[in-house]
């Protein structure tokens, strides 16, 4: 079996905490892409047990917003608008196992 998704408009946040610099970034971005696939199969070794795998791949496009910078020593904020900030993310997994239906 296999699934594919996608949708637009998604909206993302983003919060790094740089510990040795003593400064948080936070962005927020908007208006992005994602894109998503799977694929799955299983084979029933019983009538109640079954071994599968699967494989799921998942993409948001990079996103562009602002950004606010927290200096924790001052307590200091900036703000810098615009495309100041992008996030983007690629990721898969990949998982296999055993089911059993009581």
């Amino acid at each position: 079996m296999y699934c594919l998704n996608t949708a637009t408009g998604v909206n993302a946040h983003d919060n790094d905490e740089h510990y040795m610099r003593k400064l948080t970034f936070r962005e927020k971005t908007e208006n992005s892409r994602y894109y998503g696939a799977s694929i799955d199969a299983g084979y029933y070794i019983t009538s109640n047990a079954k071994i599968f795998a699967e494989f799921a791949y998942s993409k948001y496009e990079e996103g562009k917003g602002g950004t606010q910078i927290i200096d924790k020593t001052s307590g200091d904020t900036a703000y810098f608008g615009g495309d100041a900030a992008g996030i983007a993310n690629n990721n898969y997994t990949v998982t296999a196992g055993l089911q059993y239906r009581f």
